[in-house]
């Protein structure tokens, strides 16, 4: 999967590639894969990102605009434990190490809302309250189902 711009990191990324014999080979190349495991490898980054990869579904990037709403909070993807806030492979806010604020991820402007941050003595959590809408730039248009999927019974996603 050469060629492509690429996506953000996302943190279960070396755990779910070891079973198909992925090697890192340094930031500047890359992870790299025998060519037999190229769909298994294909359908993880659908089920992390929303696409496969492939030039033509990396190629056209839009930028989407989220509500944060809760039907059901006890499954909400608006709230991390002692984790960075991710949405579908994208961060979408994160605690800096060392510091007492939430912060927005990559590519994330909050129009209305912020990140909140709650201290515990050994644990942290990120949140965003229910009507926080924020902007997520720079998403493949081919991703946009994966996200509105995600987001049934806890958000809206849009074009911008």
């Amino acid at each position: 999967m050469t060629g492509t711009k690429p996506l953000q990191v996302h943190p279960d990324l070396s755990r779910l590639v070891r079973p198909l014999g992925g090697r890192f080979r340094g930031k500047s190349l890359g992870w790299a894969f025998a060519p037999e495991h190229e769909a298994a490898l294909r359908d993880l980054c659908l089920r992390l990102w929303g696409v496969d990869g492939r030039p033509e579904t990396m190629a056209d990037r839009v930028t989407l605009r989220i509500e944060a709403r809760d039907r059901y909070v006890c499954t909400s993807p608006w709230t991390a434990f002692n984790a960075d806030l991710w949405l579908c492979g994208r961060q979408i806010a994160t605690r800096p190490p060392g510091t007492h604020v939430a912060r927005a991820g990559k590519g994330v402007k909050f129009l209305i809302g912020t990140p909140r941050l709650a201290l515990d003595t050994i644990s942290h959590s990120i949140r965003l309250d229910p009507g926080t809408i924020f902007l997520l730039r720079d998403v493949p248009r081919a991703a946009q189902p994966r996200f509105e999927a995600a987001l049934v019974d806890h958000g809206t996603c849009e074009l911008a």
